[in-house]
């Protein structure tokens, strides 16, 4: 495991300690803005100073990659749980964004909550699947990864997501995006998870229309 000034040690203690050091890391890059980075960005950030918590060469092997993630978000989940008890704040994670934002429970409705059961989080709060996951299963989670990506409806959904159609060019789906986030951001009272899909529809199309 690539981290800066360990060995990656599965020793209970080790653990304990690599994950308050991250904990309080993300919580020192996130907390004061911005209220949306890219995954990339954040474990850049915990390559340098200060924190210097991964190495330089964290994202190199697949396997790297695989483990540097799998921090990350198990870092995140962690955060959103806490974050969400104890500050009204929540901690929304896609493949390619982050994002924090203010939740006011008294102006919205609880249709609206934020969703209680995430079907990622019981895989990235387990720490198993950290340690059991090999470079030969890595591989294999990136051939499945593809085969998912290049699906030919895809596209079709994200498009139907935004409600664009079929020939739309890339200006008109960036101007319908951008007017869709603004719509129903949950800063503005709109619907959390309807939010989440519309800016997953768009980094779907991002990669199509190159925008």
């Amino acid at each position: 495991m690539t981290l800066a000034g360990t060995e990656g040690s599965r020793e209970p203690t080790s653990w304990r300690y690599l994950t308050q050091k991250l904990e309080q890391a993300v919580a020192e890059i996130l907390l004061p803005g911005p209220a949306m980075i890219s995954e990339h960005d954040l474990i850049k950030q915990l390559t340098l100073p200060p924190y210097r918590i991964f190495s330089e060469s964290c994202l190199q092997s697949p396997l790297d990659l695989f483990q540097t993630h799998f921090l990350t978000f198990h870092t995140l989940y962690r955060l959103k749980n806490k974050w969400l008890q104890e500050h009204n704040l929540v901690l929304a994670m896609t493949s390619v964004r982050i994002t924090l934002y203010h939740y006011d429970v008294e102006a919205h409705s609880n249709h609206n909550a934020p969703a209680a059961v995430d079907p990622l989080a019981e895989y990235y709060l387990n720490p198993k699947n950290l340690f059991d996951t090999s470079a030969a299963d890595v591989e294999k989670l990136i051939r499945d990864f593809w085969l998912m990506y290049v699906h030919p409806h895809q596209k079709q959904s994200a498009l139907d997501t935004l409600g664009c159609a079929p020939n739309s060019d890339a200006g008109q789906i960036k101007a319908r995006y951008r007017r869709l986030a603004m719509e129903h951001h949950p800063d503005r009272g709109g619907d959390t998870a309807l939010f989440q899909a519309i800016t997953e529809a768009y980094e779907v199309l991002k990669v199509y229309y190159s925008l």
